[in-house]
Formats: structure tokens, C-alpha cells, sequence
């Protein structure tokens, strides 16, 4: 008699409830009824007529027939990239079932193969065993598509046996004991949790017990916890950094501009500063164009790092100029977390001229390693060969005394540093541009030219603006007074309205020495005007000649005279001597940034007026020079003691410079 006729097999794919758990219909035939369980991957396999009997009592219940594609697809969960896998081995069994029925043939099978292949655009198709494999499946199915549905894809993974309470003692195990710098072992760690675990099952009130996690179970939960938070708590927060970085290149735009990195460093090189006396190290700020690796902006001092030199090097790279070729505005900024480019007048004038500000995370040079490698780059070929130097370490320099060969001033060097850029560092070939910076910066520019500005642009959004009356043919502000042939002029058409106006005073506050007076009418032209004060203090910025001036109120209580010139020479003396102090000790730009914050006492030396030298306790020589020159009628020199400490001995040859530059200005 025919099963069949008795009672309809069950649909493929059909979906019953057997002992509570849902269950797939994955085979039916007289034999045997097979299913799959959803939750733990298991079979069950019942006779028909032991499946019908279950029907007839209600023990396996019909929940639903034959799930659409989408509904079965839901049902299995499979991924997006499962479901593509699925449809490639639909399509090369029901290819070869079509061709050669339910037998699979050897000869000929690799033909049949690469025309499946070809029709799909398959360059790996399945070989013989695994085609088999697959085929066998599909027909001892009845041809049903989900058969090549492995058990794993169609029910995803087991669900978890522990309690959520288990899960949150392991957790808080890891996060007590094992994230620790001790680096206990997981061995310890599974002790722990088993005692904590055991603890909690003698309680009084506890009705079910928890089950006790495996020596797996805590290895898996422990390879769950993320990299960066485990070293983190290990290691720190620097070390977790460090070590779990991108190991990928920075990535740019290839355009001009594009993406510009800036930084400040101190030079391998000892200067010698002819107003003083002495040999100080200079501070480079450089901007380099990432694309072209050229350097579009540079600025060589003894200024500590600070948002005027800062400003410099900016305005300068931001100025169209008829000599140099290699000048833009950058499109994106990267710089450090240092006061001289976190500031308020470097984020003003870069909102000003449209420029993405980005700063790099702390203690993470590589953020703007191109910069940082520019650096190294100068110094090897440039200041290592130049008199004076200091090498890369200690070690390199050996004996050579770099402050007794100190020979070139800070002007020239400017000279031969820029000299060497348009000569030397731009028309030299780049390893990984293989070809120079100035050949890229040229095609680059073909494509897409470069953004300049004007000096006037520049210059008006930088300087600071004052509101200032005109007396006696000058204007004053912050306790200086400039000068200039068109201000009595101007002050009698501001006086002869009837509203007394001021004129709009431009101070560039890289430079006291650059001034403007602006007519607030508009009738007449911005013209220039010169700093009082000697030749010498022009070149200083606004922030350093205000640490001047506290200096002085420092040293005389608060009672010093704004006429009194001598007391602010010996106040910027003294400005420059902690500067050569910090640059001298090795301390770096962290020390060097606190003049600009951080007024501090110094001793009040007798002035001198000869050289002399004396022993510590230390047996450390010192050197202390001193002299004092007197006011010229024709040309204002500087006044009073020059106190300037040296911790080395002062070379005879830079005894004699000094000796002949001072002898020249006292007989002039």
C-alpha cells in the first residue's frame, strides 16, 4: 500500500513545532521524515507513519507551509554574502542537472564546467568532488533550493547557555582583576569567577544555581575585550596609542595647498648674537606644502616659540612675491598642540582667510611627519656644515666646542638658509617624488594654480587696529610712538571738521617697527610709519616687548619712568639672556614658552665695565660682561648695564668682536 495515498508527505521547507521548538522540513520521502531544529543545529528524523500519529495527537503542530523566498531567507538568516555563495551553487547544480539529469559524469565535466563558469563570470568554479558533493544534495532533496543551505547558515550560531548574571560576573571579573598592570594569567582569572560564582550558589535564598563557566568560555569572553582598552588599563593610555595606530600612509590630495603641516623646532646650530655678545641657539618655523614637499614659508630667530613668529612664517607664505616662486595659501593647516599655533590671533586670521585649522593629537608627531622629517633633512645637509654647530646629539659632536666656533650672525644665516632652499633643497631630487620639489610644485600648478595674497591682505589681517589722536606729529599706543612725515597733515584735516576724529593706527604685531595710519575718512592713502625707538627693537613682536616692559616694572617695583630708555635696555638684555639659558640647557620649547607667560625675579646686578670672570662652588666658569655706552646726540644706542651670564668661557675671538663692535659705537 502507498503512504501516499493515506496522508499528504509534508511540504518541503515547511516550518512545525516538535517538543515546543520550531522545526524545517529539510527531506520527506516513505521512509523518512527529517527536520531541522532553529535554536541548537539538531535532526530529527521520524517514520511517516510515527509522523502522522504525532499530527493526529497534536504533539507536532503546523506553523507554517512552504515560507516564500524572502520568508526563508529571514527564517535562515543568512548574511548578504551567504545568500550570493547559495545562489552560485544553485546555479552550477541545476546547470549540470539540466545537461546531464542526475548523473554526473567524468568525461566531459570540464567542458560543462567552464560554460557554467563563462555564463556567470566565475573565475574559479568548483571542482569535480566538490560538485558532487553538491549535487548529491540537491537530488536526494527532491531538487529543493535550500538543501545547499549548510546548517550553520540556515539557524546562525547556538544561542548562549549562560544566565545574563554568569555574563555580568565575568565581566566584572575581567574588569577587577585581570585588566590590571600585574597581567594576571586566565587561568587565575577562571578561578575567581568559579569561587565568586560558587559563593553566590550557597547563598540561603537562591533557588536555581549558576552555572559555572568553562576555561573556554572566560578565553572567549577575554578575547572579546578591546585591544586599545586593554592596554589602556595595562599599559596607558599613550602606550594603547601607540600601538594600535594605522599602519597606513597619511593620505593627501594631490594639489597645492591641499594639506600644509607646520612646526617649530630648535636648530643644531650656535649663533652669534653681535648685540650681546653671546652664541644662542635660533628657532626655525617652517610650513611645507605636503604634495610638493616644498617649503612655503620659513622663519629663522632667537624668538622662543610664539604666535608672533608664528605669524610670520604664515604671512609670508600667504604673499605673492616676484623671487620666489614657492608661496600659497594653505587650504588645510596641520600643526601641534603648542602655544605659538593654538592661539587666538592664529585661529582669527586663519577663519579670516578660509583656512581649515586642524591640530594634531598629543604626543602623536607622525600626525604631520612630513614636517617633522623636513627637519632632519635641513639639519643634515645645511646647519651640520656650517660653523657652530651642535650636531644631532652629544655623542655626534664629540669635542667640538660649538659656542667658541659660533661665527655667523643671525642675518646671515637667514641669507644662506634661504639661499640654500631656492638653490639647493628645491631643485634637488626627492626619493619619493623622483623628481625635485620645484619640478612638482610646477606641474601641480598647471593644473590647479596655486591661492596667493597681497601684502595689503595680508597685512590688514594680521596687524592689530588702535583708534589713536595725532600730537605733535606722532601717535602713540602701548607705550611707543611712531613717526612720519604725512601725520601733521593729516592731523589738521581731522581737527578742522567738526567732529574731531582719530586716526586708525596698524601695528604688525610680528614687528613693532612695522606700523600704518590709516585716514578714517578715506581721503588720503595708508601711509607708513617709524618706531621711536632704535633700530634694535623693531624687530621685535608686541608680546615680547610687553615681557619687556613687565620686566622692568618687575626690577624697579612698579616705579620705573616710560623716558627712562636704560632700564628697558637692560630689560630686553636680560629677556635675551633666559632665552640663550633655555636654548643653552637643552630644555626646550616647554621651558622657552613660559617667558611668554611667567614673569620672573631676576638679581639686580652692579653693572661692570670690564670683563671679568669668577668660580662658583661648583668650580663651573662663568663669564660676565657688562658695559655701559653713552647717549649720542645723533642716534639713540643702547644705555646701561648689559648683564649677560655665560656657562661656558667666552671664546677670545668673540672677546675681540665684541670688544671692537662696542669700541666703534662708543667713539661714534
Amino acid at each position: 500500500m502507498n503512504l501516499q495515498q493515506d496522508f499528504q508527505l509534508p511540504d518541503l521547507h515547511s516550518i512545525y513545532l516538535i517538543s515546543g521548538r520550531r522545526a524545517m522540513v529539510v527531506h520527506a520521502d516513505d521512509s523518512i521524515i527529517r527536520f531541522e531544529t532553529e535554536l541548537y543545529n539538531r535532526t530529527i528524523s521520524l517514520e511517516p507513519v510515527a509522523f502522522r500519529t504525532e499530527i493526529q495527537s497534536g504533539e507536532i503542530r503546523l506553523l507554517q507551509k512552504m515560507p516564500f523566498n524572502k520568508e526563508l531567507q529571514a527564517f535562515s538568516g543568512m548574511t548578504e554574502k551567504q545568500e550570493k555563495a547559495h545562489q552560485r551553487k544553485l546555479h552550477y547544480v541545476k546547470f549540470f542537472t539540466k545537461h546531464c539529469g542526475q548523473n554526473l559524469p567524468r568525461h566531459g565535466f570540464e567542458d560543462l564546467r567552464h560554460k557554467a563558469a563563462a555564463l556567470i563570470n566565475d573565475p574559479s568554479p568548483f571542482g569535480y568532488v566538490q560538485m558532487s558533493k553538491h549535487c548529491k544534495k540537491y537530488w536526494a532533496s527532491g531538487q529543493s533550493e535550500t538543501s545547499l543551505i549548510g546548517p550553520q547558515q540556515m539557524f546562525g550560531r547556538r544561542a548562549s547557555r549562560l544566565s545574563e548574571e554568569v555574563h555580568d560576573i565575568i565581566a566584572t571579573c575581567i574588569n577587577e582583576h585581570y585588566l590590571q598592570p600585574t597581567r594576571p594569567s586566565l587561568q587565575h582569572l577562571t578561578r575567581i569567577i568559579r569561587g565568586k560564582i560558587i559563593e553566590l550558589n550557597s547563598g540561603q535564598y537562591r533557588t536555581r544555581p549558576l552555572q559555572i563557566p568553562s576555561y573556554g568560555t572566560v578565553c572567549a569572553a577575554v578575547d572579546r575585550v578591546d585591544d586599545f582598552h586593554l592596554t589602556s588599563r595595562r599599559e596607558g593610555v599613550y602606550i594603547a596609542s601607540k600601538e594600535n595606530k594605522r599602519g597606513r600612509p597619511i593620505e593627501y590630495e594631490q594639489r597645492i595647498g591641499a594639506r600644509v603641516e607646520a612646526d617649530t623646532q630648535l636648530l643644531d646650530i650656535m649663533v652669534y648674537h653681535e648685540q650681546f655678545g653671546i652664541a644662542l641657539r635660533p628657532y626655525l618655523t617652517a610650513l611645507i606644502d605636503v604634495a610638493s614637499r616644498c617649503v612655503i614659508g620659513w622663519d629663522i630667530s632667537f624668538s622662543h616659540p610664539s604666535a608672533p613668529k608664528t605669524l610670520r612664517a604664515l604671512c609670508q607664505a600667504m604673499v605673492a612675491s616676484p623671487d620666489v616662486e614657492t608661496r600659497a595659501v594653505p587650504e588645510t593647516l596641520i600643526v601641534d598642540n603648542g602655544k605659538e599655533f593654538v592661539n587666538t590671533n592664529m585661529m582669527s586670521l586663519s577663519k579670516d582667510i578660509s583656512i581649515l585649522y586642524r591640530q594634531a593629537s598629543p604626543r602623536a608627531p607622525d600626525q604631520k611627519a612630513f614636517v617633522e622629517r623636513v627637519f632632519h633633512t635641513f639639519n643634515q645637509q645645511f646647519f651640520h656644515a656650517l660653523p657652530g654647530t651642535t650636531k644631532s646629539s652629544p655623542a655626534h659632536r664629540g669635542d667640538y666646542n660649538s659656542g667658541a666656533e659660533a661665527a655667523i650672525n643671525i642675518f646671515d644665516l637667514r641669507r644662506l638658509f634661504g639661499q640654500y632652499l631656492s638653490e639647493v633643497y628645491h631643485y634637488g631630487k626627492h626619493s619619493t617624488l623622483e623628481c625635485s620639489p620645484i619640478e612638482k610644485w610646477r606641474e601641480l600648478g598647471r593644473q590647479v594654480p596655486p591661492r596667493t595674497l597681497t601684502e595689503e591682505e595680508v597685512r590688514f589681517k594680521s596687524c592689530i587696529r588702535m583708534k589713536c589722536s595725532i600730537h605733535h606729529g606722532r601717535v602713540k599706543a602701548e607705550n611707543m610712538q611712531w613717526e612720519g612725515p604725512g601725520l601733521p597733515q593729516l592731523a589738521t584735516r581731522l581737527k578742522s571738521g567738526r567732529s574731531n576724529l582719530k586716526a586708525i593706527l596698524l601695528i604688525d604685531t610680528n614687528q613693532i617697527g612695522k606700523a600704518w595710519v590709516q585716514d578714517p575718512t578715506g581721503k588720503s592713502p595708508l601711509q607708513e610709519v617709524t618706531n621711536t625707538l632704535p633700530d634694535f627693537y623693531h624687530s621685535l613682536s608686541l608680546a615680547e616687548f610687553k615681557l619687556a616692559q613687565e620686566f622692568r616694572k618687575t626690577e624697579s617695583n612698579g616705579k620705573a619712568n616710560d623716558r627712562d630708555r636704560s632700564s628697558l635696555d637692560l630689560a630686553v638684555s636680560r629677556l635675551f639672556r633666559e632665552v640663550a639659558e633655555v636654548a643653552n640647557g637643552g630644555r626646550g620649547k616647554k621651558e622657552a614658552r613660559k617667558l611668554s607667560k611667567v614673569v620672573e625675579k631676576f638679581p639686580s646686578d652692579q653693572p661692570v665695565n670690564s670683563v671679568s670672570s669668577m668660580t662658583n662652588d661648583s668650580n663651573r666658569l662663568q663669564r660676565q660682561i657688562s658695559m655701559s655706552l653713552e647717549e649720542s646726540d645723533e642716534a639713540d644706542h643702547l644705555t646701561g648695564a648689559l648683564d649677560i651670564t655665560f656657562e661656558q668661557d667666552l671664546p677670545k675671538s668673540a672677546e675681540r668682536k665684541m670688544k671692537k663692535i662696542y669700541q666703534q659705537r662708543s667713539e661714534s
